[in-house]
């Protein structure tokens, strides 16, 4: 056909010149045409035309909170969680067709179910999509073909300059897209759409920004590999070998820069909260299969690009189970350091008069205390299938810390890991409370707190499964027996001693009985006044000092009380009946304050409500 149109050539070798330099010009238009649909116009700072509708996965409906509904197989209200992941599995074709999970939903992937993070808005389920037809649905095809038309072109006329240049151009929207969504714009949808995690002083779980981050990247790695595969496989014709080194050039910008943020993240939340790294870490274990099917799917067994990721893939495993166990001990360090700190504040006041701020003025349980066994019961427990996973058990940092994993004397990591934590608190309480210049008052702050441990523990199930080997309860049921005991001595001993009948009859034997009533000489009128006196001043003392002491709960607080009317009441008893028929002093009310029975209505008032 070309000879018919040019008769003008007389030979046919001068045609094929003009027919090589025709392709030569022509595939010198396709190079330019292609770099100019992927380069970025510096005028306008556009690109003529994108392979997928990236700013589509940033749409807030994507990742804002489900409504609540009611499910037709529940008669209660639950929340319906849409997980986008769940199609990352060795048997997509399944999975894809399952993106609702719900209470009553079966999930047939093999990869585990995916903690909702990623929520849309209440619509019918006959309208809801597959994460397949969604991600299908960004991708511009009818840009893509004439992308890959052109693409095949060149590859078929041996001019593979165009992969380098699909390369550099990819990489470079890749990496400006996450870090001006990541850094510059610190945009977190999982956090602004999540008003529990506005308010709340505790970690709401999967609303860091880490989070949002590892799902947008497997999001992002997946449309972009659908779309490689587009252009250069299904359009492109590109071979195997090839295809994998510049698909694995591309998709190494998104996994780098996913590693390298989650580095920096992880030493900075390390010193901050260890349920963020456990979220984190627990986040990653579930769409680890996603990124490794991904991989599986666009690069070849032998790959060198392949390995590359999935070793950074892998790793991050390793470096956020270390970082798991470095932030419990830090945690640690953070309770010691809330000890220093308080008793360095107090040295030298007196609590009664000048109080630290840290440290409770009434001896009630201590915000440390409280923080504490919130964090273990309501935020650590949540974490469980991340503590008890097997690379949990592979971190030297946790082991490190966790002393109560070598004793062996738990049922469970978690348990040995919560007792380890509890223990650090115990010490750290029974130091602070010798910042208490009273010693009574450091002895009600730890039966406060030891008691209100106890309660927690026992309330929480703990005790039936986790830690059902350490004997807690009669451990913490000593320790608050020896702080009974210690509260009792210190505040009771010194008038008790002047109500001892140890030497009455040495007393009455110098009084003269004149019918019912003994008439004491000089010296015996001094003993008894003396005793009433002392008897008087050092109770009234206590019951003054102990009138702004706190004991929050009932049960204690009965405890405490029967105790106290156990050792005094019974002595006071003895020692009123003993000295109440003797005539010691004109005026008796003035020296005996107190008849049994006031006392035991003041004892039964100690320590008010």
């Amino acid at each position: 056909a070309y000879f018919e149109k040019n008769r003008k050539f007389r030979k046919a070798d001068a045609a094929l010149y003009k027919l090589q330099e025709c392709l030569q010009e022509g595939v010198k238009e396709c190079r330019k045409e292609f770099a100019r649909r992927l380069t970025l116009d510096k005028t306008t700072e556009k690109y003529m035309g994108q392979p997928y509708r990236a700013k589509r996965l940033l749409k807030a409906e994507r990742w804002g909170s489900g409504k609540k509904h009611k499910h037709p197989d529940h008669e209660s209200k639950t929340k319906l969680e849409v997980s986008y992941y769940s199609h990352y599995s060795h048997h997509s074709d399944i999975a894809d067709t399952t993106t609702i999970i719900a209470p009553s939903t079966r999930i047939h992937s093999r990869m585990p179910s995916v903690v909702p993070t990623t929520l849309e808005p209440e619509t019918p389920r006959h309208e809801r999509k597959t994460v397949k037809e969604e991600l299908g649905e960004m991708i511009d095809q009818v840009y893509v073909k004439q992308l890959g038309a052109i693409a095949n072109f060149l590859y078929i006329n041996k001019d593979i300059g165009y992969l380098d240049k699909l390369v550099t151009e990819r990489k470079e929207y890749l990496s400006g897209f996450l870090v001006n969504c990541i850094e510059k714009k610190e945009f977190n949808p999982l956090s602004k759409h999540n008003k529990e995690a506005q308010h709340a002083a505790r970690y709401v779980r999967g609303t860091h920004q880490a989070i949002f981050h590892i799902h947008l990247t497997l999001q992002l790695v997946d449309l972009e590999s659908r779309f490689l595969h587009l252009l250069l496989k299904e359009e492109g014709s590109l071979v195997d070998n090839l295809y994998s080194d510049h698909v694995g050039k591309i998709l190494d910008v998104p996994i780098e820069y996913l590693v390298k943020r989650w580095q920096k993240v992880a030493k900075d939340v390390v010193y901050q909260n260890p349920l963020i790294v456990l979220d984190m870490l627990g986040e990653y274990n579930k769409l680890r299969d996603g990124f490794l099917n991904i991989l599986g799917r666009m690069l070849e067994n032998t790959a060198p690009s392949r390995q590359i990721q999935t070793a950074k893939i892998e790793g991050l495993q390793k470096m956020m189970s270390k970082a798991c166990g470095r932030s419990f001990i830090e945690y640690d360090l953070h309770l010691s350091k809330q000890k220093e700190k308080i008793i360095a504040g107090v040295t030298g006041l007196h609590l009664t008069k000048k109080v630290h701020k840290g440290l409770p003025a009434d001896g009630t349980v201590w915000h440390g205390s409280v923080k504490c066994l919130n964090f273990v019961l309501n935020g650590l427990l949540q974490y469980r299938e991340v503590l008890e996973h097997p690379c949990m058990m592979r971190s030297s940092e946790l082991h490190h810390f966790n002393g109560y994993l070598k004793k062996n004397k738990s049922s469970s990591l978690v348990g040995s890991i919560i007792l380890t934590i509890i223990d650090a608190l115990r010490s750290t309480l029974v130091e602070i409370s010798k910042a208490y210049r009273n010693r009574s008052l450091s002895q009600i702050f730890l039966l406060n707190n030891f008691h209100f441990i106890l309660k927690r523990i026992r309330e929480s199930g703990l005790l039936a499964n986790d830690i059902k080997n350490y004997n807690f309860v009669d451990r913490y049921k000593k320790l608050m027996d020896d702080a009974q005991d210690l509260y009792s001595s210190s505040s009771w001993d010194r008038a008790l001693e002047f109500v001892s009948v140890a030497d009455s009859a040495k007393i009455l034997a110098k009084c003269e009985r004149k019918g019912d009533i003994l008439i004491p000489d000089r010296w015996a009128k001094a003993a008894i006044k003396n005793k009433f006196k002392e008897f008087n001043e050092k109770f009234a003392k206590q019951y003054e000092n102990q009138s702004v002491w706190s004991v929050p709960d009932a049960d204690l607080r009965s405890q405490i009380r029967n105790r106290n009317m156990e050792r005094i009441l019974k002595q006071y008893t003895t020692f009123y009946e003993t000295y109440r028929k003797v005539q010691f002093s004109r005026n008796m009310g003035k020296h005996i304050k107190y008849t049994p029975r006031n006392l035991k209505r003041m004892l039964e008032s100690i320590l008010p409500d």
